[in-house]
């Protein structure tokens, strides 16, 4: 039969309750008995403002209370109604928040968050060819396969990388998972920038990582690179600043290496740091090499230097 074509818009009584409906849709394979024959459906769906509670007879208590506000989103869909489709859109969740208390104190803010994806399911098999996320300041790219996916979800071929500013990990890292989490927050600062080069994560049952978040530690193979952060150390010295490195994450370990920072006018020597075990009882190595040296000529900031370390003079060069 001849291609369907038509236009829809949903409404209720008031925009609260769904939000604002309307797409465009072409229709394919239906015969002039109107019996289907290789039905094919091309779907263009526009969604503003639609309330997560709508979802929440399909989401299940739990679920549905951890979520709140509201989602738009634009899906351009094309299926078989078989088993073969795929869809791909972007989606606003700036007025959503969601709670989850064994992850994060608080509820994550929407923020200005876009969604962009690409997905292709055959089966029992959803690629994800494309999944851009931009948090803030913060983006993501990541790409991936799930098999089994509406019943015994297990994750495959999972990359990630991307970039954020430190001070956007501050409100999204799930900090009650993480070790020593209160004094990592209480040392390190709110600046810098952090850029994943590649995340990988091996074949994972989601259902188990739901269970137990803090297993993702230990599963996460990649690295990264660390530029101007800063921390406060318990030594009464300046704030060790300008901050910058590669990091390897793999096995449970996680190693910053050739590590480049200065303490007020003091450029620091190179230093390594593995810390091991991190969903257990934390082991952290560090080694550091070079030499110290003095990038200021200034008089009083040397005195306050000295003074502060109970020094009286300081001559010659320091090397480790």
């Amino acid at each position: 039969g001849d291609s369907i074509d038509f236009d829809f818009t949903f409404q209720a009584h008031s925009v609260e309750q769904i939000g604002e409906i309307s797409g465009h849709g072409q229709f394919d394979g239906l015969t002039e008995a109107l019996l289907l024959d290789k039905p094919q459906l091309n779907l263009s769906t526009h969604v503003k403002d639609l309330p997560v509670a709508f979802f929440n007879a399909y989401l299940g208590e739990e679920a549905a209370n951890k979520l709140n506000g509201s989602i738009s989103f634009n899906m351009d869909y094309q299926g078989d109604f078989e088993q073969r489709y795929n869809a791909a859109g972007v989606f606003d969740l700036s007025a959503l928040s969601y709670s989850e208390t064994q992850l994060w104190e608080h509820p994550l803010p929407g923020l200005a968050t876009n969604i962009g994806y690409q997905v292709n399911i055959s089966g029992d098999t959803l690629d994800i060819d494309k999944l851009d996320i931009k948090l803030g300041e913060l983006s993501l790219s990541a790409k991936g396969s799930i098999h089994d996916w509406h019943n015994d979800p297990v994750l495959t071929d999972t990359t990630v990388s991307g970039q954020t500013p430190l001070a956007v990990l501050d409100y999204i890292l799930p900090w009650k998972i993480i070790p020593y989490a209160d004094e990592i927050r209480d040392r390190v600062h709110r600046t810098g920038h952090f850029t994943l080069e590649k995340l990988t994560l091996p074949e994972t049952n989601l259902n188990r990582l739901i269970d137990e978040p803090a297993l993702l530690l230990t599963l996460l193979q990649g690295s990264g690179r660390l530029q101007d952060a800063a921390i406060t150390t318990p030594l009464d010295i300046h704030y060790i600043t300008d901050i910058s490195g590669n990091l390897l994450m793999q096995d449970g370990t996680i190693q910053a290496e050739q590590i480049q920072s200065t303490s007020g006018p003091l450029t620091l020597p190179t230093m390594n740091i593995a810390a091991s075990d991190l969903s257990g009882y934390l082991k952290i190595n560090a080694s550091a090499k070079g030499p110290v040296r003095l990038t200021t000529s200034d008089a009083a900031e040397l005195s306050t230097l000295l003074k502060k370390n109970h020094l009286k003079h300081l001559t010659g060069p320091i090397y480790l």
